[in-house]
């Protein structure tokens, strides 16, 4: 009787021993899992930002104007049956290195690209968004581009189109930013 209690005392004890250090072993370290990820955004809002190749880039706002006043102090009115849009948008290199910001911008209304107007208006009245080379890092610059438009224009349909080029090759790539709020 004594040799199964002994058994028996023993057979416990292992248990209760494999119980405590079963809690200890290692386990494998998990793999994480992909999470997946949305698609970049298509299409911004104004106000909104989006960092491409170092550079970041927003359509801040837009006005309608009748005209504007010309660096020789004359005022040019827009072609019959059009106003004139302003849109004020803002470029930074954040990059570690000096790099061009983007010139690549238009308009595209109904499917329709439409190139900045031919706008030579006079400092200070608005300060034009130009041809920015060698802009060094955390430089910004801002201005304004002008358009003209239809008088009825469904703000709805217009989009400020971006290309930023890449500094390997060049090639760039297209962002959109819807007008309407």
């Amino acid at each position: 009787m004594k040799r199964k209690t002994i058994v028996g005392l023993i057979a416990i004890v292992a248990i209760v021993v494999v119980a405590m250090f079963a809690g200890c072993v290692e386990k494998p370290p998990s793999v994480p899992t992909a999470k997946p990820t949305s698609p970049p955004k298509t299409e911004l809002s104004l106000g909104e930002s989006a960092i491409v190749n170092n550079i970041s880039f927003m359509v801040i706002e837009y006005e309608f104007a009748g005209g504007y006043i010309d660096k020789y102090n004359q005022t040019v009115y827009p072609p019959e049956g059009a106003k004139f849009l302003w849109v004020h948008v803002k470029a930074k290199n954040v990059d570690e290195v000096a790099r061009n910001l983007p010139s690549s911008i238009y308009l595209l209304y109904k499917d329709t690209r439409i190139t900045s107007y031919s706008a030579y208006y006079r400092a200070g009245e608005r300060e034009r968004y130009g041809v920015y080379w060698d802009v060094y890092p955390n430089i910004s610059k801002e201005g304004w581009d002008i358009y003209a438009v239809p008088e009825g224009i469904d703000i709805s349909q217009a989009k400020i189109r971006v290309v930023i080029h890449t500094k390997e090759n060049g090639f760039g790539e297209t962002l959109t930013w819807s007008l309407a709020s």
